[in-house]
């Protein structure tokens, strides 16, 4: 090794000596003594409220306006809504698909899941609204929305659930019947 390169490996070490000296000199200023300690947080509204016969998005948008933290809510919550039909509509084809003893296995059918849970998400209600205004100014804004599961059952029982529609060779009355069982399990 030449002087130069002696050199330049005893200034890196150097640097990386006075680099870990820096971090390990550095203290906190932060009382720990509450560490172990939680505070539990009250929410506005729980799922738990709702669950028996709504399927519920709950959700918040913090926003310096309130139209926008209304806005951000709304759709936080229509796309948790989105997110459980779309498990609640594979598990009914899944259960219709083995009952029938089918090859095709409807629950891999995006598209019917898709439109599906577009049918149902045209039902949604508003439940609950709270807002908040925080010493910063800006909005927080919770929602509940929900849709009735008696009435999702009521469409597909009165045949207002387009089945006819989609592009996949059910039986109604059986499709039915295994939505009804499906539904009543997701509210458990």
């Amino acid at each position: 090794m030449n002087k130069k390169n002696i050199n330049i490996m005893k200034k890196i070490i150097l640097i990386s000596f006075l680099i870990l000296m820096g971090l390990f000199s550095c203290k906190t200023n932060k009382d720990l003594s509450n560490l172990n300690k939680m505070d539990e947080i009250d929410l506005p509204f729980y799922e738990k409220d709702y669950k028996s016969d709504y399927i519920v998005g709950i959700s918040n948008g913090v926003s310096p306006t309130i139209t926008k933290s209304k806005d951000i809510a709304l759709a936080s919550s229509r796309e948790r809504i989105s997110n459980k039909l779309g498990v609640l509509v594979e598990n009914v084809l899944e259960s219709y698909s083995n009952q029938k003893n089918s090859n095709y296995v409807l629950s891999k059918d995006d598209q019917f899941s898709r439109q599906t849970s577009i049918q149902f998400l045209k039902n949604i209600k508003t439940l609950d609204e709270k807002v908040y205004v925080d010493k910063k100014g800006n909005y927080h804004y919770w929602v509940v929305l929900g849709i009735n599961k008696d009435e999702m059952i009521d469409k597909v029982k009165d045949g207002e659930f387009d089945l006819q529609n989609q592009q996949v060779d059910i039986e109604k009355e059986k499709f039915r019947e295994v939505f009804e069982k499906q539904i009543q399990k997701f509210s458990k």
